[in-house]
């Protein structure tokens, strides 16, 4: 993430290692959106691995794997009831959409969960 300051000290980064580890291990969420499903657990990997933390950077690579094959055999699934499409930020395709850029181009494309600016002047 931008002005990321090296790795989180002591018990924070016990803790990263621990949710790294966690989320490498597991199966990817059925539920792929922003807000409460699988692009937003991998975006606190992609804040952990843009501030140099080893575990998070292989951690983001399988489970961004894993999802990318999860989308190109079921398609988009939404974090709405019963996965209905939408188009909305928080639990639709346009923030699927939002998070997979993220995770690809976290240098050039801001964080909406954390309210990060575009960086570019106003």
């Amino acid at each position: 993430a931008r002005g990321a300051a090296g790795p989180p000290p002591g018990a924070a980064t016990q803790a990263a290692d621990s949710f790294s580890a966690a989320v490498a291990a597991r199966p990817p969420s059925a539920d792929q959106s922003l807000c409460h499903g699988e692009l937003g657990t991998l975006e606190a990997l992609v804040v952990l691995a843009g501030q140099g933390h080893e575990p998070s950077v292989s951690a983001l690579r399988r489970a961004t794997s894993r999802l990318v094959g999860a989308i190109e055999g079921h398609g988009l699934q939404c974090g709405t009831p019963h996965g209905v499409a939408s188009p909305g930020l928080l639990t639709g395709t346009g923030g699927i959409g939002f998070g997979l850029l993220r995770v690809g181009f976290a240098e050039q494309v801001p964080s909406v969960l954390l309210l990060e600016p575009s960086g570019r002047p106003q």
